[in-house]
């Protein structure tokens, strides 16, 4: 399930997955929980305010998602593959595979009196305490990023503030910024304009970007 239009598209709400199969969805944003029971749940590009992925077990990923946001996210019993995405509060699986990613919240099993997740890969990603127990934990930092929002459904909802630590701005494994706009390359463009404006300015002076609040607005309806 692709989204070829260049126009983001929103599911209003809960979707549903029911049969024996794996699911590909790419390009979407969904207001409700998206729960897929049977099948293996390959996402990317996506934004859900839950994700659920049932299937058990550690050898085949019961969710893999790249470029995505997540409020919260879930594989009770099975493994979780990220890649570039941001969780805002809890990741609830039994194994863990993660690369780049920005992780707000808690990383926990199923029931919370338990350890966390006790095997799997944590790298290149933020990582709160950095506290994974026996799982490896490779070049990760627990600095705390600063969003432009962080309620889930928000205009800017996890896009990254500069005043968010170098550690996540520039802290992927190709030096680019952690988390879900990774592949949009928001901060790399911000580091260019002022790469670029310094080139033109007299000794002494330093190019300063400051956000514009107003911009993470919606525009004005017209009458």
């Amino acid at each position: 399930i692709r989204n070829r239009s260049g126009k983001p598209i929103r599911f209003i709400g809960p979707v549903q997955m029911e049969d024996f199969k794996d699911y590909v969805i790419e390009g979407f944003a969904f207001s409700a929980t998206v729960n897929c029971r049977h099948g293996h749940l390959y996402l990317r590009d996506v934004a859900a305010p839950k994700v659920v992925a049932q299937v058990h077990g550690p050898v085949m990923p019961a969710l893999t998602a790249r470029g995505c946001l997540f409020r919260d996210v879930t594989t009770a019993t099975g493994l979780m593959r990220l890649e570039y995405c941001t969780v805002l509060r809890k990741a609830i699986c039994e194994w863990l595979e993660a690369s780049d990613c920005i992780f707000l919240g808690t990383i926990q099993k199923d029931h919370p009196t338990q350890p966390p997740p006790q095997d799997g890969c944590v790298r290149f990603s933020r990582v709160p305490g950095l506290a994974l127990g026996t799982i490896s934990v490779v070049r990760c930092t627990d600095d705390k990023p600063v969003f432009f929002a962080d309620d889930f459904g928000d205009f800017g909802c996890a896009a990254l503030h500069p005043a968010t630590p170098d550690s996540i701005r520039l802290g992927a494994e190709d030096r680019g910024e952690m988390g879900c706009y990774h592949d949009r390359h928001y901060v790399a463009r911000t580091e260019a304009i002022v790469r670029k404006l310094k080139g033109y300015l007299p000794v002494g002076l330093e190019a300063v970007l400051i956000p514009d609040d107003h911009m993470t607005c919606p525009p004005p309806h017209k009458a």
